[in-house]
């Protein structure tokens, strides 16, 4: 969802669809994920906004989208942890 959408939305009081409330909720799942995983939110917005080889060269935070894709995020991020994936 677009920023710009989320704030209208506040702004107006009006409640998010079931959708974009699961597009929220994965992303800070994600969020959280890397910044336990790099130690710091700064080094996980940015491997967020790179391609990924371990994604097919695909960016993390434009998986997020879908349940599979959120899956494939947390995956990679699990294999960093276990160092089996950079």
């Amino acid at each position: 969802m677009a920023p710009a959408t989320y704030d209208r939305r506040v702004r107006e009081g009006k409640p998010l669809s079931q959708d974009d409330s699961d597009r929220v909720a994965r992303l800070i799942d994600v969020e959280r994920a890397a910044a336990r995983v790099f130690g710091d939110e700064s080094a996980a917005r940015e491997w967020l906004a790179a391609p990924i080889p371990v994604l097919g060269g695909a960016i993390p935070i434009e998986l997020l989208a879908t349940t599979p894709g959120h899956q494939a995020v947390m995956n990679a991020l699990r294999r960093i942890m276990a160092g089996t994936a950079a």
